[in-house]
């Protein structure tokens, strides 16, 4: 009786996916504007900095949570473990200060456009900085990720340091820049 109903359950489900349904595909209004028009390079780089500035600070409130997870585990280790736990946290707290830092508020659009090339620098460093702050939080992700089997905990952690990751890169993109692999 019971695989009888299961095979009533399958075939029904499967006469539900044969049918073709409409497909659903997004088309933008033709009046929506997305960045800026690259005919004006002051609006566009003030984009870029006000755009990386606000994905900075979602960053910095990804790694307050990865640092509480991290400090929680402190205490149930031993040894090496604690050692690898103490420079993950070390990390955390130089990203976190990079990124403090790259979340200020951008200039305003009149200023870059009185100092185009000074907010060009400020934007290239933010790139910089946050290339390099993605380098130091791939090592902490690669120590949190060799001590999973032995210390499960850090499973948790290992996931919210790919999502920093993830956050830096977008972040690191909103800028204008790209993170680069060291095998690149």
């Amino acid at each position: 009786m019971r695989t009888g109903f299961l095979l009533v359950v399958v075939l029904l489900g499967l006469a539900g996916c044969n049918r073709k349904e409409k497909s659903l595909v997004y088309t933008p209004p033709a009046n929506e504007k997305y960045g800026a028009d690259p005919s004006d390079p002051d609006l566009a780089l003030y984009e870029q900095l006000r755009s990386g500035s606000v994905q900075m600070a979602a960053v910095a409130q990804t790694l307050s949570e990865v640092r509480d997870t991290a400090t929680g585990l402190r205490g149930n280790l031993g040894g090496d473990a604690e050692e690898a736990l103490s420079d993950i946290l070390s990390v955390l707290d130089s990203v976190g200060a990079t990124v403090t830092d790259l979340a200020v508020d951008p200039p305003t659009q009149a200023q870059v456009s009185r100092d185009f090339a000074a907010a060009d620098d400020q934007r290239k460093k933010a790139i910089q900085e946050g290339s390099d702050a993605y380098v130091e939080l791939s090592e902490a992700y690669g120590m949190s990720k060799s001590l999973e089997e032995a210390y499960p905990d850090f499973i948790k952690l290992s996931d919210l340091l790919a999502i920093a990751q993830g956050d830096l890169t977008e972040a690191v993109q909103a800028f204008g820049g790209q993170i680069v692999s060291v095998g690149d």
